[in-house]
Order: structure tokens, then sequence, then C-alpha cells
């Protein structure tokens, strides 16, 4: 069992052990609301592309592995009551973190048939991004008048962007066996799963601060990283407001 897992296990029983008082309160879920998160990603990866191009009419390529590194989670999130203790919302999120990688360049020699030079460059300052939109329908269980929980799952829609070190062979100088690297950003977009758990204490008529524990994440194909995963899990706090 992953510590993700067991961690939303335990939030899901909590909800349950609060149950047993629900029954006995005449408060329900609010009609509408807004949310704002601010959470750690703490996931680190590693991420591996490639490129193959030909040079001195042999094949030369290029393997970076890129280490995507932990960062703030910024989240938006609002909805609206539909029946009983469900609404239905969405929110939008947003995540950068900066990695390394270190790229392996095997080179035909410009004289010499079947003679590869091995290279080997690290690079620093390599840019992730994720925006996300993220339907949610979540089921509020009241506890009293100034504390509620909300268990809440739904599809998510990331757009990735990942600096993608790179060249060609124009980027290897004419008669030489070196490389100049650059990184260009890749984009695609992925369709992955949420669900979360969410409590919030209410501090004043309409406001609240909450605790958000979520797991958000899936996979998308750039081009040179297929099958590449986003998101994961995500801890944080926020500020609630209700209507």
């Amino acid at each position: 069992m992953t510590k993700t897992t067991k961690v939303l296990l335990g939030a899901v029983a909590v909800v349950l052990a609060a149950g047993s008082e629900v029954a006995a309160q005449s408060v329900t879920a609010p009609m509408a609301f807004i949310n704002f998160n601010v959470a750690a990603q703490p996931n680190r990866r590693d991420l591996t592309s490639t490129v193959d191009f030909t040079k001195y009419d042999e094949p030369a390529s290029l393997t970076t592995v890129e280490r995507v590194g932990n960062g703030a989670y910024y989240e938006l999130s609002g909805g609206y009551r539909v029946w009983h203790e469900l609404t239905a919302g969405a929110a939008f999120s947003y995540f950068k973190s900066t990695g390394t990688g270190t790229t392996t360049a095997v080179i035909p020699s410009p004289s010499r048939f079947n003679d590869f030079k091995t290279v080997t460059v690290e690079s620093d300052g390599l840019t992730r991004k994720e925006i996300g939109l993220h339907i949610k329908f979540s089921w509020f269980f009241p506890v009293n008048d100034k504390i509620d929980v909300a268990i809440s799952a739904g599809p998510s829609i990331v757009q990735v962007t990942q600096d993608i070190v790179t060249a060609s062979d124009a980027d290897i100088p004419l008669g030489t066996q070196n490389i100049n690297l650059h990184t260009e950003g890749q984009k695609a977009t992925g369709v992955g799963v949420n669900f979360s758990f969410d409590g919030t204490y209410i501090i004043r008529p309409k406001l609240g601060v909450g605790l958000l524990i979520q797991y958000a994440g899936g996979k998308v194909d750039l081009d040179a990283a297929p099958d590449t995963a986003f998101g994961g899990f995500q801890a944080g706090v926020g500020i609630r407001y209700r209507f």
C-alpha cells in the first residue's frame, strides 16, 4: 500500500467517524463555495527523453535523464450544491518546478566508420509547468455549524510543459565529435483522475480555513518522452468562502 493511499484511507476513516454525529445535526452542505489552496506537491520523478538523428551518414543519439523536482501547488476551486449533500464543481491548478538533467550523446566519427564517441553533459534550470482543470463531485459530511468535511472525485485534464534537452546534426560542429545542446519546451495535454479529502473550519460567517489532502495525476505523451507522469499527491491549507 502506497503512502498516498494510507493517508487518504486515514482521511476517510476520520470522515466515517464524524458521520455518526451528522444524523443529529440540521446543518447541510453549503449552497455554493469558493476555495483557494496553497499546497505542496512532493513527488520527485525522473523523465527520460531520447532524440535520434543522422550525422556523417551514421546514426547519432541523445538520451537525457531529467530529474523533475517538487514544488508549490496552487488551486482555485468552486462548486454548487445539486442534491442533498452533493456538490458539482471545478478546480484550476498551477504547479511549477525546476530540475536538472544528465545527457549522454553518442556521436559518430567524421573520418572513421563505426567509431563513436560518448559525451556526457549536465544541465540545470529545466522547467516543468502543469496547468490543470479538475472536475470535482463532492459529498459533504457536516459535523456541526463550524466544521464539515468533504470527499471529492472526478476527472482531471492537465497541460504539461517540460523543458527537454535536445540537439540535431546542425548542433555538431562539422568535422568534430562535439555537440552543442539546447532546450526546447515541449507541451502536451493528458487526462487523469483526482480524489481528495477537504476539511473546513468556519472562523466567521461564510469564511473559513481548510485542509486539503489530494491525489490528482495521470500521464501525458510528450514528443520526446511518451508516457510521462504528471501531478500526484498534494497536501496544503487554504481559505474557504461559503454562500
